[in-house]
């Protein structure tokens, strides 16, 4: 079995951080910014005090982070696109048409 991709928050290089889902060149620089003024995280959910950094984006980063250990990860994850359900994709709307009101009817 392959060994997990994960990314040492504490210790990873920004190049290295920016190998996460959704994480680009500032959010990375951020990160190791913070940890330098805060020191090294002791607990994943800090990294949500990173600003750019809410729990939606953070979920989707915990399953590659560590706090210990090597960074395993050695390139860009790119995560599927997301399906809203309660919006329909464009063109494939499933709605009826709104009525058409003639002008100066109301409306």
């Amino acid at each position: 079995p392959a060994a997990p991709r994960r990314v040492n928050i504490n210790q990873a290089s920004a190049a290295q951080l920016a190998y996460l889902p959704r994480i680009g060149e500032k959010a990375a620089a951020r990160i190791v910014e913070y940890r330098k003024g805060h020191g090294p995280f002791s607990r994943p959910e800090e990294l949500m005090e990173v600003k750019g950094i809410g729990e939606k984006l953070f979920l989707s980063l915990k399953p590659y982070i560590a706090l210990s250990g090597p960074t395993t990860l050695s390139e860009k994850v790119r995560l599927a696109p997301r399906q809203n359900a309660a919006r329909p994709a464009a063109g494939r709307s499933k709605a009826a048409p709104a009525p058409s009101v003639p002008p100066g009817k109301g409306r």
